[in-house]
């Protein structure tokens, strides 16, 4: 059996088939398969297809719906990709670049797990149950993989893939 590869969220984004499969940081692959570490298979999509230039040029639909390059047509709707709006992807990049205060409580987290507490439903949730199973008997730095990964699993949650 091969070595398990992690996926990171530039690994997702890079692949539109990890995409379709719903693939999130945090999962791996392998022998070229799936092991759903953080999803599961409700969480595949239909990608559809990707609008170009040239389809939207060609067809007067798609002209009078407002189509802008890469907006997919998903199930004959329209779905734009937000791509091209300026707020939303400067507070993408803002959320994605950590702070100071992030890469502090990031390596203490590493060193000093402490978990966190969940104030929708006042539970406590343990680092493994935050990080992903087995965070507690990682080293450091597998730790603060663990951590980034968690990070780009709830800027998809937020973002969307």
């Amino acid at each position: 059996m091969a070595e398990p590869t992690t996926l990171t969220m530039d690994d997702i984004l890079s692949s539109p088939k990890l995409k379709e499969l719903g693939a999130v940081a945090g999962d791996q692959v392998v022998d070229n398969k799936i092991v759903r570490k953080f999803s599961d298979e409700s969480s595949r999509t239909d990608l559809g297809q990707r609008l170009t230039d040239q389809d939207i040029a060609s067809s007067a639909n798609l002209q009078s719906l407002g189509a802008n390059p890469g907006d997919r047509i998903v199930d004959n709707k329209l779905i734009s990709s937000e791509s091209d709006d300026t707020y939303r992807q400067f507070m993408y990049g803002y959320d994605k670049t950590g702070t100071f205060t992030n890469y502090v409580s990031d390596a203490l987290e590493a060193r000093i797990p402490l978990g966190s507490f969940d104030i929708t439903s006042f539970n406590y949730l343990s680092p493994d149950e935050v990080y992903g199973e087995g965070f507690l008997d990682s080293d450091v730095a597998t730790r603060r993989e663990m951590i980034e990964r968690k990070r780009e699993r709830d800027l998809m949650s937020k973002y969307g893939p």
